[in-house]
């Protein structure tokens, strides 16, 4: 009887410590499985914020390829624009330009850190590698596109430059008028002009030479001369405008020996001829 007592008491303690190994067992289980589970919902977090990263790092590559188009056709059509225009437009390329750069060189910063984190990261995940180095390899030739665009504005800057030049040499011109004063025997010694018609001095008729020595003449801005003065001999001298300009446009006012000649309407008194001839007779 206490043979079998003992034996009972034997597979008693033999059923604890089973069951004791087993709890261990499933609670190693469950640990582990709470550790996967932690794993795997950090490797989903990691996959969205990297996959967030690289699609917000596109996106701004995408919008570096807008601009940059923009900028291009911007430029190819600097020369159809006026003078005033060029300058402006030149100095939002430029700008633009400049917001360029910053773009790459945060999109640089992000990418390499981004790079940085999936190299270092424990639990490797595949493909990820792979899409960081594509989209690194794109902005390194986007960054290469922006420099050669940088060098064609550079060169299209000396053209501008010469372009402006041109056109503002154009403006002036444009602005510029001419003029003399003289009596006939002086404006006949300088070949301003020529008689025509009559017989022996006598109802002959001045005439502007068809060639006209400029050398000769004032030179004058047309927008802020608006009075030319003339100097007479005396009272008695006559002023006659020979060059042709509308009689509308002009005055001619004198107070003893001074007069003036007033323009009223520069467009209009300019318009026919940028010479003005005064004979003093």
């Amino acid at each position: 009887m206490k043979k079998l007592f003992a034996i009972a008491l034997v597979g008693l303690f033999l059923n604890a410590c089973s069951n004791k190994e087993a709890e261990e067992k499933i609670k190693r289980l469950e640990q582990e499985k709470a550790e996967l589970l932690a794993q795997s919902a950090e490797k989903e977090k990691f996959i969205a914020e990297a996959l967030e990263s690289l699609s917000e790092i596109q996106a701004s590559v995408n919008a570096i390829g807008d601009n940059q188009s923009r900028i291009t056709i911007a430029a190819s059509d600097l020369e159809k624009q006026g003078s005033a225009s060029v300058k402006e437009r030149k100095n939002q390329i430029l700008s633009d330009l400049g917001a360029i750069d910053q773009k790459l060189a945060d999109n640089k910063k992000a990418i390499a850190s981004l790079s940085k984190k999936v190299k270092d990261y424990q639990g490797k995940v595949a493909g990820l590698e792979k899409l960081v180095a594509n989209l690194q390899q794109t902005l390194e030739i986007k960054e290469r596109e922006i420099v050669a665009l940088k060098q064609e504005i550079a060169k299209l800057n000396i053209e501008v430059a010469s372009l402006q030049t041109t056109v503002e040499e154009k403006d002036k011109a444009l602005k510029t008028a001419y003029y003399i004063v003289g009596t006939d025997e002086e404006l006949d010694r300088l070949g301003i002009y020529k008689n025509k018609g009559g017989f022996i001095g006598i109802g002959r008729t001045a005439v502007l030479s068809d060639d006209l020595d400029l050398s000769k003449f004032k030179k004058i801005d047309i927008e802020a001369t608006k009075d030319i003065q003339i100097q007479r001999k005396d009272e008695g001298t006559e002023i006659k405008v020979l060059s042709s300009h509308p009689k509308e446009s002009y005055e001619v006012l004198a107070v003893g020996k001074s007069a003036t000649l007033r323009i009223k309407d520069p467009r209009k008194f300019w318009e026919k001829s940028k010479a003005l001839v005064v004979m003093l007779d």
